[in-house]
């Protein structure tokens, strides 16, 4: 092997553990997991998750709606029904989300613990 074949191999060597150190900081970069928030980031998780429970209480409202009209009936005040889902959906989603993936979605999108 010529001395221009090695340096050749050492540059790309050299490239790939470039390339991986640079990725290893990237990596560090974004897994950074605030694990004393302050009072504000922890309000504005909290409200970006009712936000989230809002939204998908409303779908599932209207999911809800559709069903029933198949056998003739229709939710006559949707404020109480969207407010009942809404309720069953809170007292649910902190012991799942936090039980299962260790944080809710609010505090995966803050990156905070």
């Amino acid at each position: 092997m010529s001395k221009k074949d090695e340096n050749t191999i050492k540059d790309l060597l050299n490239g790939e553990e470039l390339e991986k150190e640079i990725l290893e900081e990237e990596l560090d970069e974004v897994d950074q997991i605030d694990s004393n928030p302050s009072f504000f980031k922890k309000l504005l998780a909290s409200l970006l998750d009712q936000a989230i429970l809002i939204g998908v209480s409303a779908l599932l409202l209207v999911i809800f709606d559709f069903l029933i009209g198949f056998i003739g009936y229709m939710v006559e005040e949707p404020t109480g029904i969207l407010l009942i889902i809404f309720g069953i959906l809170n007292v649910l989603y902190r012991p799942i989300f936090e039980g299962k993936n260790k944080r809710t979605l609010g505090k995966r999108i803050l990156a905070i613990k």
